[in-house]
């Protein structure tokens, strides 16, 4: 949002007003110490926080402003200039919300350039700068391209945004000898931007490096910039060009890669303090390039507690822990819970609550990964080490926000930038996406749709909202097969009876509103088994509660609908943001209830049943165990009498936790209010607990056959392999089955790890069985 003619004038007047204490007024003063900035680093260099903070420390504005001027080193005059510019642009971007603007046409732009940019330090631009995003950076860093401490700028806000994009700015603006200048901090080394994937960051470090001063002064420097880009390589998989750059170094360069350096985040694999985690990455890569003595050597004669990813790849290097001991090891660990003195993503890597050393694995750089699966293989434990080997270490990030100047770019930077991008490509073609895991079970068929969308008559008015605020008027005291709130429509006459409900029975939304639609007919007053339409709500169709065109008609369904098709793209989790991506009324669909009721097999399931779940329409016996699918407790998964009776125990277990585990999600409705920031319309989305009729199926995702040991159920259990969700291709409506995430048990059978995940609940926990009997160990639980 620009600034209003009101706000303009106002600011422009007070910009303009003569210099003293007074030009900021008590109330404008007030709400800078209410500001955000409060928030900031509390940083020597930080303009705004300088302020900030001697305003806190001092009851009237011109002591304030006195303890500014010292803090800084600036005369009085000059300290009050900064001051009325720092109010007024931490104003300007706190009250213009998340419709700032900046650019030539707005005054805090002309006043930044008239104040700031003549500021010698740059700390007033990194204050603008720390303001901007999205389309606001692009005319600051231009402005900012010209300042004299353009490279210290760009560098201070690549530290407060990790934006690569900005780093490459400084990068270019460093001077050849940057000896007076202090080494920055350097941020986090790798967030998968498309300019670190495309080869231009490791381009620009490399023209960088070759233009720096050879002198003992810019060893630092040599040393933090080499120290990033073998970083870069690690993360890239470019284990090769990470070892071999490492290595070309000086020992004194070497030496300080290897010292704690000023950097941005103190952890980053769960309790190993840089450069701690970057030694572990590098003597991965060193080890994976067959330099083995530089790996050992590089782990050996550290100080302080080894984290688990050390402790990982030292057992790796020497393979010296007995067998018996590896999974307890590597798996087990002692049921260790994050706390908030764990960063972003040592939190990420203990989501699973366990604090086995491959849980540290998660998202470690493509070397670390590789080391340690290969010594689990060795051990017998593939598995596990398919589980390292997917947790892959990055996925690819946003584009950048903004262009550098045509001319900031040296002229050889595009062919090395060509190079680093074919080695990158050719690296990750090697490691592209694995085909899905577990054996195929199902079955896929086409079959011919028997639901044909028509126009509603002519003469037949389309169910009006006023006539939908009636709801399916059942009548009070009628006994239903399904709960009344699962109810959209009923029709009665005399002793029969038709309702059209919703049930997830095999459709799985969790908070999107996309429950499967239900017909049940009652004939001669009895109400007959349900026949499943094969439809999900909102995709595309939503069934109205009532209509003017008979239900059923002559053998037919005559369902009336209308298209609230919900855009897939609006998804996310909270569902608070759905939104349509069509919409229209007067329509109906037809279908004859024979075809809906088919069973050409005839084992109890209609061919539609069967289709939707990956049965076999034209095969009673789907899985071949001898038990018509109808009745088959497990349709899927053949019955094995000689299963592991161990298996079955814990299978049980999960069982346990997953049967129920929907009922209490909150179904979110799209959004029908005009305007995003309408918390009301929101709040009003959130819904109560969708109607879940009692389910005689459950639907999970396993990719370890632990199931087959079960002969009776209390319900239907369809056990899918990812590879049969992928099959499947249950993709144009929400469908989210709970699955078995991770499944690890140990050589003898006696401890299982077992992690799983229900969408919006999930848990891990470990089992220790002796004969058919386990004992649990609870390891984590979470709900979103």
């Amino acid at each position: 949002m620009r600034l209003s003619t009101v706000t303009a004038i106002g600011l422009a007047l007070c910009l303009a007003a003569p210099a003293g204490a007074e030009t900021i007024t008590a109330k404008r003063w007030a709400a800078f110490l209410d500001s955000s900035v409060k928030f900031n680093r509390p940083d020597a260099g930080d303009f705004e926080y300088q302020l900030y903070d001697a305003a806190k420390k001092n009851k009237t504005i011109p002591a304030a402003l006195g303890d500014f001027a010292k803090r800084l080193h600036l005369p009085a005059d000059r300290a009050q200039a900064y001051a009325e510019f720092l109010v007024d642009e931490t104003l300007y971007f706190e009250d213009c919300d998340n419709h700032c603007a900046f650019g030539p046409d707005v005054p805090i732009y002309g006043e930044t350039a008239r104040v700031a940019m003549t500021e010698p330090t740059g700390g007033l631009m990194a204050a603008v700068g720390k303001n901007t995003d999205g389309d606001m950076r692009a005319p600051f860093v231009r402005l900012a391209w010209t300042h004299p401490a353009a490279a210290a700028v760009f560098f201070d806000l690549y530290d407060y945004t990790e934006d690569s994009a900005l780093l490459k700015a400084a990068l270019l603006k460093l001077p050849d000898d940057p000896s007076a200048m202090p080494v920055p901090r350097m941020g986090k080394a790798f967030s998968g931007r498309s300019d670190e994937i495309d080869g231009t960051l490791l381009a620009v470090l490399d023209l960088t490096e070759k233009r720096l001063a050879d002198s003992p002064q810019t060893v630092e420097w040599r040393a933090a910039l080499g120290r990033f880009a073998v970083e870069q390589a690690l993360w890239l998989g470019l284990d090769q060009e990470a070892a071999d750059r490492y290595l070309g170094y000086s020992d004194a360069v070497r030496a300080r890669m290897l010292a704690p350096m000023a950097v941005a985040h103190s952890q980053e694999n769960c309790g190993a303090s840089v450069p701690e985690a970057f030694i572990d990455r590098l003597a991965a890569a060193l080890w994976a390039t067959g330099r083995p003595g530089d790996a050992r050597a590089l782990l050996k004669g550290r100080t302080g507690v080894p984290g688990p990813v050390r402790q990982a790849l030292s057992d790796t290097f020497d393979a010296a822990m007995p067998e018996k001991d590896i999974f307890a090891a590597y798996v087990e660990g002692s049921a260790k819970k994050p706390d908030d003195k764990d960063d972003d993503r040592c939190r990420a890597a203990l989501n699973s609550g366990a604090e086995g050393w491959v849980f540290a694995l998660n998202g470690e750089t493509p070397a670390v990964r590789r080391a340690v699966a290969e010594r689990l293989r060795a051990a017998d434990y593939g598995d596990i080490a398919d589980w390292v080997m997917r947790a892959a270490a990055y996925e690819e990030g946003d584009r950048d926000a903004f262009s550098l100047p045509a001319d900031a770019f040296p002229a050889d930077f595009a062919a090395r930038r060509d190079v680093w991008k074919a080695r990158i490509d050719e690296v990750r073609a090697k490691a592209a996406k694995s085909p899905p895991r577990g054996v195929r079970h199902v079955v896929t068929t086409q079959l011919p749709s028997v639901l044909t969308e028509k126009p509603l008559p002519a003469g037949v008015a389309a169910w009006t909202s006023k006539d939908e605020a009636a709801g399916p008027g059942l009548p009070k005291g009628l006994k239903l097969p399904v709960p009344a709130d699962a109810v959209i429509r009923y029709q009665a006459s005399g002793k029969d009876a038709a309702i059209v409900y919703e049930s997830s029975e095999y459709d799985l939304s969790g908070e999107i509103p996309a429950a499967g639609l239900w017909l049940a007919l009652r004939r001669d007053g009895a109400w007959q088994p349900p026949v499943y339409l094969g439809l999900q709500t909102h995709f595309p169709y939503v069934a109205t509660s009532g209509s003017r065109l008979p239900l059923i008609s002559n053998g037919r369904l005559q369902l009336e609908v209308r298209i609230q098709e919900i855009d897939k793209a609006s998804i996310t989790f909270p569902p608070v943001g759905l939104r349509y991506a069509r919409e229209a009324r007067g329509l109906y669909l037809d279908a004859s209830l024979a075809d809906l009721e088919a069973d050409r097999d005839h084992d109890g399931l209609a061919d539609i049943e069967e289709a939707r779940l990956g049965l076999d329409p034209a095969k009673a016996d789907s899985d071949g165990d001898g038990i018509p699918d109808g009745v088959d407790a497990l349709p899927l998964t053949a019955f094995n009498p000689a299963a592991d009776a161990r298996d079955s125990a814990v299978a049980r277990i999960i069982l346990e936790r997953l049967a129920g585990h929907d009922a209490g999600a909150l179904v979110v409705a799209p959004r029908t209010g005009k305007s995003d920031d309408d918390i009301a319309a929101v709040l009003a989305a959130a819904g109560k607990p969708a109607p879940h009729p009692r389910r005689n199926t459950l639907i999970m995702v396993s990719d370890r056959d632990i199931f087959s040991g079960i002969a009776q159920a209390p319900f239907r259990l369809v056990v899918y392999s990812n590879a049969d969700l992928e099959a499947l291709g249950r993709k144009d409506a929400p469908f989210y089955p709970p699955r078995i995430v991770d499944f690890f048990v140990s050589h003898d059978r006696s401890t299982y790890y077992v992690n799983w995940s229900a969408s919006w609940v999930g848990g891990a926990f470990i089992a220790r069985c002796k004969d058919d009997a386990c004992t649990v160990e609870e390891v984590s639980s979470w709900i979103t």
